[in-house]
């Protein structure tokens, strides 16, 4: 019969299978996968006078005071409508103990020798970043330790602020760039913060609110894409300008190394780590939802320019990682 540490262990050991891409130069290193759905639909036309395609182009301005306002409209009839089923407070209910359940696995992330888990119930609904030792983790009752704990910092800092994730530094990943969210909202803001210390760094990176996002090239730069002002975002209202940002340097004079085109979903920055420690920045510029172009910036030798190459690839395909020097891909289309 199957006990909550034999699931623990079963967990820990496809994490370490996935670890060990990045402890050995002779393995596969992860990096970032894009999930993106298969498109098997077709296009439908609508003629109705007043439901035509163009009468729905307002919908096309994302942050538009009409889209917006009649996105609201549809939210609220929407629950008014599953609120007037008898059976919405009954699934409501059930669906609230599955959340808070106690007995949920607590899935992990396993790095600097700690594994870390956010974790949310009744009492933390905003959530906990937690962390605790492998052997602690796979006993029946683990002991954890409260890395940031997002209803406190909400309470103390009177935001809404909603957890959208850490991205750590490796090999000790003690810097990291925590994303908060005012009300769940897409846009974030970043801010540097120490898991050694439980503390937002003094002076680190911060970005105001913004769609977007950025990653470490090493500890005193990175490579950041969000809203700089006009110009810097495409029309779907995703970033179309990749920066590199220095420590201890206004976000103005971040330095610009590419950018994309207007009429692109977006352009996004990124650093993937190769098995033998090396970080290299590779961007995709997102031509539409399904095509994408992607870029090495290989560092030249005065360190501070960089060689923009293209890589030879066909647009509708996926990166997956990458195994002794070699990019893994997976194409979308025959």
């Amino acid at each position: 019969m199957l006990t909550l540490t034999s699931i623990k262990k079963t967990l820990i050991l496809c994490i370490a299978l996935l670890l060990s891409t990045g402890l050995n130069s002779n393995e596969s290193t992860t990096m970032s996968v894009s999930n993106k759905p298969e498109n098997t639909s077709k296009l439908n036309s609508y003629p109705t006078p007043g439901h035509t395609d163009s009468d729905h182009l307002y919908l096309e301005e994302v942050l538009g005071e009409r889209a917006l306002t009649d996105v609201k409209n549809w939210n609220a009839r929407t629950l008014k409508r599953l609120m007037a089923d008898p059976l919405f407070d009954q699934m409501s209910n059930e669906v609230l103990d599955i959340v808070n359940s106690k007995d949920k696995i607590p899935y992990v992330s396993y790095h600097g020798g700690e594994v870390h888990n956010f974790w949310q119930d009744d009492q933390h609904v905003r959530g906990l970043w937690r962390k605790t030792t492998l052997a602690s983790y796979l006993s029946e009752s683990p002991v954890w330790q409260t890395v940031l704990d997002i209803d406190v910092l909400a309470k103390s800092e009177n935001k809404n602020w909603v957890y959208k994730g850490n991205n750590c530094l490796s090999p000790d990943y003690e810097r990291c760039l925590i994303a908060l969210s005012d009300g769940g909202k897409d846009a974030t803001v970043t801010r540097e913060f120490n898991a050694k210390t439980r503390s937002f760094v003094n002076n680190g990176f911060v970005t105001p609110e913004s769609k977007g996002g950025m990653d470490w090239i090493d500890k005193d730069s990175i490579i950041i894409g969000i809203d700089f002002g006009d110009n810097t975002m495409t029309d779907s209202g995703y970033p179309m300008v990749a920066k590199i940002w220095k420590r201890g340097t206004p976000l103005s004079s971040a330095i610009e190394i590419d950018r994309g085109e207007q009429t692109d979903v977006g352009y996004w920055g990124g650093v993937v780590e190769l098995s033998d420690g090396r970080r290299e920045i590779i961007t995709t510029r997102a031509i539409s939802f399904y095509d994408t172009e992607t870029y090495w910036f290989h560092r030249q030798a005065n360190d501070t320019t960089y060689k923009k190459v293209k890589f030879p690839l066909p647009r509708k395909l996926d990166i997956n990682g990458e195994h002794k020097g070699q990019l893994l891909l997976k194409l979308n289309e025959a």
